[in-house]
């Protein structure tokens, strides 16, 4: 038997942990629903600079070994639009001609800008027949969500955060922070 002295706070505070329930899990959800919208709304504007006149400035590094097996192309392009940076796009063929085996990756990375803010990463690995996509979404830099989501993501979004600071710098389209 309960002790009927307590029973009322007992039956006022029932209530509270369903109510907090459930107010955390339309937190939760209204959140979820606020990041897939922001990644539809980046998602249009991505799609949107291949429709726009952007002018392209281009560089390429080729790096041969004459002792080593192995050959690096980087091919980097600008996107600009005026003087605002939209889209780098960095192709990277790595060969690898050993005799036992013949490799060949390519990897197309495309790096998005909105405001001089990196908000999406988009990377293709081509590696024989594999193909393998990841895109990273990002909100005032850092990781707003990946796909597909894997443990990865987190510290490969922190090796691109950095790389776009780097691509940023040698460029000299955005002066670094």
């Amino acid at each position: 038997q309960p002790d009927p002295a307590i029973l009322p706070a007992v039956i006022k505070a029932a209530p509270m942990k369903p109510l907090l329930f459930l107010t955390l899990l339309h937190l939760c959800l209204h959140s979820k629903a606020q990041s897939q919208d922001r990644i539809t709304t980046i998602d249009a504007y991505c799609r949107s600079l291949s429709q726009q006149q952007l002018s392209l400035v281009t560089d390429t590094v080729q790096i041969r070994k004459a002792q080593s097996s192995k050959d690096l192309k980087i091919v980097t392009n600008l996107s600009l639009d005026q003087d605002t940076l939209r889209c780098i796009q960095q192709e990277v063929y790595f060969l690898d001609t050993h005799p036992a085996k013949e490799a060949v990756t390519h990897t197309i990375t495309l790096f998005y800008y909105q405001q001089n803010q990196l908000i999406k990463v988009s990377e293709q690995r081509f590696t024989g027949r594999a193909t393998q996509q990841t895109d990273w979404y990002f909100e005032n830099a850092h990781l707003l969500a990946a796909a597909p989501a894997s443990e990865e993501a987190e510290p490969r979004s922190r090796q691109l955060l950095d790389l776009s600071q780097t691509l940023r710098r040698q460029f000299m389209v955005v002066p670094a922070k």
